[in-house]
């Protein structure tokens, strides 16, 4: 219901501004212009607007006039954002008009940022978020610190050389043979208070494992506020996200017809008339105070095995895997530091495994905006004033 109503506004704002853009084309060249009788634009409103545009000297305007078609063809950056296929509501040119090479939007009294609707306003922030060079580094470098904590907190956990994490010891054999006592894993003497069941070193390492869900859990939240954060109030994304729904340049690309170089806006009457370079950041800023576009951020599930919860369980398996392969090679023999070293290398290579895992990761989640986001399984929801008066 919501999508019919939305098309139903679109057809019904879109109306007029469609016979404007028509009409404005005819008089640049030259043809006989003739409005409905029914028709809220004046009859001299064509002309109005074309003797404004041949004032214009930035650049100066020439050649023939054309409309542009409804849809056209979007980048394949573009396009990777919608999974069931772009609607063409959403392959919509930002240029409407073209006079000679010159690319015009033309906006009408009131008239939509863009439209969409929601795929079209997430694919617009995974763009602007892309182009903003000082916001994403900093978020990268915050998620890389985070990354970094986590990989050497994980590699602590079990580790036979911390003194902070956990140790699995084993009955002893013989007690008038002291030197055939088991030793922990540190390659001290084992008491008999510390002899453990095997029953009680897997309760050990089902505690380590908890503790190492539990900093996974802090630092995703983590991750999930700062991106959060960098969204609340950072006029840079909106300005980038303003121009690029203007300007259709990361959309359609910057050397496509449907890439918007400048705007016209106009009225039914052709009298306030306005020319601005879409880029112009004094216009996108104009922009931006009228449409205000927020940003939050909703949870999802997905099953694609490249977010947080596949990285987790690959960790955790390979903790069970190496806990259990060190328990096993150990039990029924004395602990020497031939052993401990042994279990030392397993450690080693598990640390390895856990930074390999995390680099793997960080380089996936960096490559584009829209990975970084799936990663920690965050969809983000931009809200903004679909409709506003241009002049």
């Amino acid at each position: 219901m919501e999508e019919l109503l939305h098309k139903s506004a679109l057809y019904e704002g879109k109306t007029e501004g469609a016979k404007l853009e028509k009409l404005i084309v005819e008089e640049w060249n030259s043809r006989n212009t003739t409005t409905e009788a029914k028709s809220k634009i004046a009859r001299d409103t064509p002309k109005k607007i074309v003797d404004f545009l041949k004032k214009q000297t930035a650049p100066t305007l020439s050649g023939e006039a054309i409309k542009l078609p409804t849809s056209d063809q979007l980048t394949a950056d573009w396009s990777s954002f919608f999974s069931k296929g772009v609607k063409a509501s959403t392959r919509t040119p930002k240029t409407d008009i073209m006079i000679g090479n010159t690319r015009i939007s033309v906006k009408m009294g009131a008239a939509q940022l863009m439209s969409g609707g929601a795929p079209e306003a997430t694919a617009t922030f995974y763009a602007a978020y892309a182009q903003l060079k000082g916001l994403k580094e900093s978020v990268e470098t915050k998620v890389s610190k985070e990354f970094k904590l986590l990989a050497e907190s994980l590699t602590q956990l079990g580790n036979p050389d911390n003194d902070d994490g956990e140790t699995f010891h084993l009955k002893r054999d013989d007690r008038k043979n002291p030197d055939m006592y088991l030793k922990d894993l540190k390659g001290k003497p084992g008491s008999g208070a510390i002899n453990k069941s095997y029953a009680a070193v897997k309760a050990k390492k089902a505690s380590a494992q908890q503790k190492m869900i539990a900093k996974l859990d802090t630092i995703n939240n983590n991750v999930k506020k700062l991106l959060k954060d960098a969204f609340t109030t950072n006029q840079q994304f909106g300005l980038a996200f303003v121009q690029e729904a203007i300007t259709g340049e990361l959309k359609f690309g910057a050397g496509s017809n449907s890439y918007a170089e400048y705007v016209l806006c106009s009225d039914l009457l052709g009298e306030n008339n306005q020319w601005h370079n879409s880029k112009n950041q004094k216009f996108i800023k104009q922009v931006l105070s009228i449409c205000t576009p927020t940003c939050r951020f909703k949870s999802f599930s997905t099953d694609d095995g490249r977010d947080i919860s596949s990285v987790i369980g690959l960790v955790t398996g390979k903790f069970d895997e190496t806990t259990e392969e060190c328990y096993e090679f150990s039990k029924g023999k004395v602990l020497t530091e031939g052993v401990l070293d042994w279990m030392r290398k397993k450690w080693s290579q598990f640390k390895s495994f856990v930074t390999n895992a995390f680099n793997s990761a960080y380089q996936w989640i960096t490559a584009s905006a829209q990975n970084l986001f799936s990663f920690f399984r965050l969809e983000p929801v931009v809200q903004y004033k679909e409709e506003f008066l241009w002049v």
